[in-house]
């Protein structure tokens, strides 16, 4: 078993209540897996994973390696092992932290 720390940011802190979490996953483990077991977790999360970033240990994942296959795990609520989105996936290792990072305004 792995585990990762997730590090939730403005209204990703507000929807759940906590500035940060440990997630166990079995590996491998993709970045669409792990935001999927968040919502499990913290079903509000879901409006705000709609629209934001999500960086691993400091880095931007482009959106189309984790959201498209996220989106689809959703809507089939059959669970990871059932969907094939595509090439695309980003690989969760243990130790990696990952941040939830929401679009920002400013002014």
């Amino acid at each position: 078993m792995a585990s990762c720390s997730v590090l939730f940011f403005a209204s990703a802190r507000d929807a759940t209540g906590t500035d940060s979490t440990s997630i166990s996953f079995n590996n491998p483990a993709s970045l669409a897996d792990i935001a999927c077991m968040l919502v499990v977790e913290y079903p509000s999360l879901k409006k705000v994973l709609a629209s934001a970033m999500l960086a691993v240990n400091d880095e931007y994942v482009d959106r189309d390696m984790w959201f498209p296959a996220y989106s689809a795990m959703l809507e089939s609520k059959s669970g990871p092992a059932d969907i094939k989105v595509g090439e695309k996936r980003f690989e969760v290792k243990d130790g990696n932290e990952i941040a939830v990072i929401p679009p920002v305004s400013g002014g």
